[in-house]
């Protein structure tokens, strides 16, 4: 309003004079630039606004004179080895009045004058000086404005935070631009951190300042920790001057948060034992950051065989095999939880130094991110989270204890000359072997795996890439299977291995199909004798049921009388004595069974199966 006020009194003051009504005085309510801060022997800059147009702005002393021997002009000013008289004249806009160098406080007036035309050429001089003074202190201006520059990788940590001293954010190794407003004449600028009580230099070079007009700007160097920036002035003086060095902090603070370090190494082992303990090793560790571990399971569809890293990619090497690659989220910048990723245990404080993050025990392969979190601002009221570029493929073998069974038909004292597997790990082959480390027994059996989008459908033969021949086992079956053929699993999986002898001690190898990966069997599966079991009657009319004994149980063993392959009451344990199981009526084509198994046993569990003959009469 004032500025306004003054430019109609101006605007008026001008028709008068055009109009020859009278003669006018400059305004004296001009505004001028108070309380300067210069450092010594710098002259200072005051700014008079608005400035008249034809109006002459001369500097005077604080008694409103002149220099010694002039006391009625101007004040001058040294430039080499000329004095110039220090004056301005107005234009409208504002105008500078350069001062001598001061040497200490001193306070200016302003005197302005207007000239105007007489008849014959005279000039008739209306002077008058200006109500306000310009005071200037000599010392280091601390109170000048700066500002970290929001730029392109410079963003502020709280959104609606804008102002100069506001948290900025920066990726690790970044760099800042400090701008600073008014930087006085003379006076070197340079960004410095207080830490430990010391001034570290952050800067790599000092700015010099050009006046309260300019702004100057100094860069960072690179930035690795969270820190509070600030300005150090600094004014030197010529040794004639015999003045000491004079330095000063500028009050401004200025909080940079830096993100965590991307790119620390990983590592962990490229293949691991099944469900066994193992760690992700950081090469090192940021002591201001968290880091947590991530995983998520591989799908057959993620394996490349190419073995070739790209930034889609990571390797896994499963050891004697060629390398895999493996399908992995593309880097980001910014941590956001990939799709199936899912932490692994809770966050562990970085060291400084090297960083060991537990992963538990693994039963698939799976790949592994690390998150690096770090909290900023005051308080650590915010949370900024990066991933570390590096991810790891892990390799599994196989289950040494998996849920498996084999079932053997006794015939006499051997096999039927077939060994069929119940259960598994899906994904995994077996084959059998004569313990120790004998022949091989037939062709491995596989055991199907669901389809990884459908997991109530089988996974299809098209989407099993493996170059051996195999026998599929079952899956677990479902109660609508018989409708729906995509649901029907496979039947269980029947190795021809030729008669085996009761007695015989068999090892199992398991192998992971897509990568190849082994491990023995714990344990050896032992083809047990059976006692003797028959039927009473041996021979019955055709709807009748019979009794079957077993002459002489054994303590530790379970039997379960089954009818087409069904099983009929509840299994018996043996007592060391002899067991009767009553039967459902038969038929001419019915099949019964024993099955013969030792709940709880070591080794591999292996179920005998007894067929009962019995005649059925119409």
């Amino acid at each position: 309003m004032a500025d306004r006020e003054l430019d109609l009194r101006d605007a008026r003051d001008r028709v008068i004079d055009l109009l020859g009504f009278g003669e006018t005085y400059p305004l004296r309510d001009a505004q001028v630039s108070d309380g300067l801060k210069v450092p010594f022997e710098t002259p200072a800059v005051i700014l008079i606004a608005p400035a008249q147009e034809q109006v002459e702005y001369e500097l005077r002393d604080h008694n409103g004179d002149g220099p010694p021997g002039d006391p009625d002009g101007p004040l001058r000013r040294l430039e080499g080895d000329v004095a110039t008289p220090v004056t301005a004249i107005g234009a409208g806009p504002p105008v500078e009045l350069r001062t001598p160098a001061v040497v200490e406080d001193a306070t200016f007036t302003i005197l302005a004058r207007k000239a105007h035309a007489l008849d014959g050429g005279e000039r008739s001089l209306r002077e008058v000086f200006l109500r306000r003074r310009a005071r200037v202190k000599v010392g280091l201006d601390a109170t000048l404005p700066a500002r970290v520059r929001l730029q392109d990788g410079v963003t502020l940590l709280i959104a609606d935070a804008r102002d100069d001293g506001a948290p900025r954010l920066i990726d690790y190794g970044g760099t800042v631009r400090v701008d600073i407003d008014g930087a006085q004449e003379g006076v070197e600028y340079e960004l410095v951190t207080v830490e430990g009580g010391e001034l570290v230099t952050r800067s790599a070079a000092k700015v010099r300042g050009r006046g309260p007009q300019e702004t100057i700007t100094i860069a960072t160097t690179t930035l690795r920790e969270d820190c509070v920036l600030r300005v150090r002035a600094h004014k030197t003086f010529d040794m004639a001057a015999e003045r000491d060095a004079t330095t000063e902090l500028l009050t401004a603070t200025l909080p940079v948060c830096v993100r965590a370090d991307p790119s620390i190494e990983v590592a962990a082992p490229a293949v691991v034992d099944y469900a066994q303990p193992f760690a992700v090793q950081l090469a090192t560790s940021q002591a201001s950051a968290r880091y947590q571990l991530f995983s998520r399971s591989v799908l057959d569809r993620e394996l490349r065989r190419d073995g070739v890293e790209a930034r889609d990619t990571v390797t896994a090497a499963p050891g004697d095999g060629a390398p895999l690659s493996i399908t992995r989220p593309e880097p980001a910048a910014i941590w956001s939880t990939p799709d199936r990723f899912a932490p692994v245990a809770d966050e562990l404080a970085g060291t400084g130094g090297a960083l060991a993050l537990p992963a538990g025990g693994l039963q698939r392969d799976a790949i592994y991110l690390v998150r690096a979190r770090k909290q900023h601002g005051e308080g650590a009221s915010r949370s900024e989270a990066v991933p570390l570029r590096a991810a790891v493929a892990i390799l599994t073998r196989p289950d040494p204890r998996p849920a498996l069974a084999l079932r053997v038909t006794l015939v006499g004292d051997a096999t039927d000359g077939g060994v069929t597997f119940l259960g598994g790990q899906p994904g995994v082959r077996y084959t059998l072997r004569r313990a120790p480390g004998g022949e091989v027994l037939g062709a491995p059996a596989y055991v199907h795996k669901r389809d990884a989008e459908q997991p109530a459908q089988n996974k299809g033969i098209g989407q099993v890439a493996l170059s051996i021949d195999f026998v599929v086992a079952r899956d677990v079956a479902r109660p609508n299977a018989a409708l729906e053929p995509a649901m029907r699993p496979p039947a269980p999986a029947r190795v021809d291995t030729g008669a085996l002898e009761v007695g015989a001690r068999l090892t199992i190898e398991a192998n992971v199909a897509q990568t190849g990966l082994a491990a023995e069997l714990a344990g050896e599966a032992v083809i047990d004798a059976a006692p003797e079991i028959r039927a009473e009657p041996a021979a019955v009319a055709e709807g009748a049921p019979v009794s079957i004994v077993i002459a002489a149980s054994v303590v530790g063993e379970r039997y379960q009388l089954t009818l087409d392959g069904q099983p009929i009451g509840a299994p018996v344990d043996g007592t060391g004595e002899a067991l009767a199981l009553a039967s459902q009526p038969l038929t001419a084509r019915s099949r019964l069974a024993v099955l013969l198994s030792r709940p709880g046993a070591a080794g591999i569990a292996v179920e005998r199966e007894v067929a009962i003959d019995v005649a059925i009469t119409p």
